[in-house]
């Protein structure tokens, strides 16, 4: 049994679809076939009402891009319209779970690191491409 992340109901593990397979073991998707129907129609609504992107030179929602073409971003548990994202912005997202979750333990990582001035190759440090002489 799995419990869908968008009605709450624990279905059978063949009322979601394959995301993908390993020789050991079979992923589903978080969301059950019912709900991704009702996505997928909304979805088409909002691309019939918004378009399914926005002109080259209108700047991406997120981070202000304007060489890139933008896709429509919705919510893939709501459905709910978001915004046009470029596509780098729409898979950073998507990759960090589509959650603040996600996106907050990102910036905890990179956040560890921002003060860290070390260098790895440079000025005054061993250069490993000359067998480590400065």
């Amino acid at each position: 049994m799995k419990k869908c992340i968008r009605c709450n109901l624990e279905k059978e593990e063949d009322c979601f679809e394959i995301s993908s397979t390993t020789k050991t073991k079979i992923y589903r998707k978080r969301v059950c076939y019912s709900c991704r129907k009702e996505i997928r129609k909304f979805e088409k609504e909002l691309q019939k009402i918004h378009g399914k992107t926005k002109p080259l030179g209108t700047p991406c929602d997120c981070c202000g891009r304007t060489d890139a073409p933008l896709s429509l971003d919705h919510c893939h548990i709501t459905g709910k319209l978001r915004g046009y994202l470029c596509q780098t912005c729409n898979v950073s997202i998507g990759g960090l779970g589509d959650t603040l979750t996600g996106v907050r333990m990102a910036e905890n990582y990179l956040l560890k690191f921002e003060n860290d001035t070390t260098k790895i190759c440079g000025e005054g440090s061993e250069d490993p491409s000359n067998g480590g002489n400065a």
